[in-house]
């Protein structure tokens, strides 16, 4: 009688872990397709098609180094690079390396 009751103890026990796992798991797989359909939906903003108006596309941060006076480690200087996706981007203003 003892291992019966210890059996229907367990079978609950695992019943209850299984419905939780499940009941989570389908909260986490919703919230991972609103999040998939919010990246994808252009019209509310924050679309791959818009482009930051601060940055340059095609163009790609970098730097040159410069021997400034009598120093004898060079100083890095930010310039932009060619890159060949449109979504890159350098701020503007910056100069070509």
């Amino acid at each position: 009688m003892m291992k019966f009751k210890n059996v229907i103890y367990v079978l609950a026990i695992m019943f209850v872990a299984v419905y939780t796992y499940q009941r989570n798991s389908n909260q986490q797989n919703s919230f991972l397709l609103a999040n998939i359909e919010a990246l994808s939906n252009n019209n509310e903003g924050g679309g791959h098609d818009e482009i930051d108006e601060t940055l340059v596309p095609y163009k790609q941060l970098s730097s040159i180094d410069v021997f400034l006076g009598n120093n004898l480690f060079p100083t890095k200087i930010p310039c932009c690079i060619s890159h060949s996706s449109k979504y890159s981007g350098c701020a503007k203003g910056l100069t070509d390396c």
